[in-house]
């Protein structure tokens, strides 16, 4: 998976995308991602990798099969979390850190 780390404050804001979705856009009605902008252009990382910046994250936006099927793994998100845009699967995630 491909994955960029953003801060914002001190607030890890956190984009990942499957290897084999970065450089592409896909919209669909008034939805639009795109894998081309610089905020997704990141480095390639392994799982455990990750799961380590995951922990940490206030935001993850997150596209793909792959990657999408990780988060559900590992029980952040559900099937009511996602929404799909040409079919390519889609998640943001606010996650509470009180």
């Amino acid at each position: 998976m491909i994955a960029k780390k953003h801060l914002s404050g001190k607030k890890l804001i956190l984009a990942v995308c499957d290897d084999a979705l970065l450089g592409k856009r896909f919209s669909q009605d008034n939805l639009q991602v795109d894998l081309a902008s610089e905020f997704y252009n990141g480095s390639h990382m392994g799982q455990d990798m990750l799961l380590s910046l995951i922990n940490k994250a206030y935001i993850i936006n997150a596209v793909g099969e792959e990657t999408i099927s990780m988060l559900k793994n590992i029980g952040l998100i559900t099937e009511d979390n996602i929404i799909r845009i040409s079919g390519m699967p889609v998640a943001n995630i606010l996650i509470d850190k009180a």
